[in-house]
């Protein structure tokens, strides 16, 4: 008895109990699989020999078991894989956790791509107005037409033209009036009595451009004597030419005068009308 528990404390029985151990655990695991292929086994055979050390106490009885390499079953199928005792003790290692990614730089914002410019807009061209030319100031010149000779005459007057002589011997007293560049003094009498209602008459003589003045007002010629008639002066003369061939300048005045004795009781004896 004695010997036994001095076999059982030595370390070939400790190798001889864990190989025993582990054939059992992987026979158990063979048969138990479900699904596993049976193969048929003869009896184990284990063979354990160790020369336990030498000591003063008696060397317990030897303790042997054969088992043959024909006794282990064949691997399991390769489809079918049997855990080992020691991968299952052996604690899967638990991953360490990993280190939190570091956050990436935040982009700094992109700055808005600006839009090119506009192109300016032209400004409307603005063609200048062109300035009328300056209006030139209008021509003009002064016009009168009188008889105050008849007033003086009156025995030798036609009765019939008595209600058409005025009173003051004044037809027209000083009007301002316009006139053309190349107007003749006929030209100014022409317009003047058509504007103011007078009465005209006269006699044109083309070929020499000529004009006599007959009547004014309804006093002819030869009303009031054998030497009466119509007379002009411009700016206090009698021209010795006819009125029609007498151009106007601006500023002059022009007085139309009844003659009672052909010029001379005027001022204008060598003159014509």
């Amino acid at each position: 008895m004695n010997a036994i528990k001095v076999f059982l404390k030595s370390r070939a029985a400790k190798y001889a109990i864990g190989a025993l151990c582990a054939a059992v655990i992987l026979i158990a695991a063979y048969f138990i699989q479900p699904g596993a292929k049976q193969y048929p086994s003869p009896a184990p055979s284990v063979s354990v020999s160790e020369t336990a050390p030498q000591s003063d106490e008696p060397a317990p009885p030897s303790l042997s078991a054969d088992i043959t390499p024909a006794q282990i079953p064949p691997s399991a199928p390769p489809e079918t894989s049997i855990p080992s005792p020691t991968a299952a003790a052996t604690p899967t290692p638990t991953p360490k956790p990993s280190a939190a990614p570091k956050p990436s730089a935040t982009p700094k914002p992109t700055a808005a791509p600006t839009e090119a410019p506009a192109a300016p807009t032209p400004e409307p061209t603005h063609t200048p107005t062109p300035e009328p030319p300056p209006t030139a100031e209008p021509l003009t010149c002064t016009i009168s037409i009188q008889c105050k000779t008849i007033l003086d005459n009156m025995e030798q007057l036609n009765p019939d033209k008595v209600s058409v002589v005025p009173e003051s011997g004044w037809i027209l007293g000083n009007t301002t009036v316009e006139f053309a560049e190349g107007e003749s003094v006929f030209d100014v009498l022409k317009r003047v009595t058509r504007e103011k209602r007078l009465q005209l008459e006269f006699v044109f003589t083309p070929v020499y451009n000529s004009a006599y003045i007959e009547g004014i007002h309804n006093i002819y010629e030869f009303d009031c004597g054998p030497l009466s008639g119509w007379m002009y002066k411009v700016n206090g003369r009698f021209p010795n030419y006819g009125c029609s061939l007498y151009y106007v300048k601006p500023g002059d005045t022009i007085n139309w005068i009844y003659t009672c004795d052909l010029g001379r009781d005027i001022g204008g004896s060598n003159a014509v009308g």
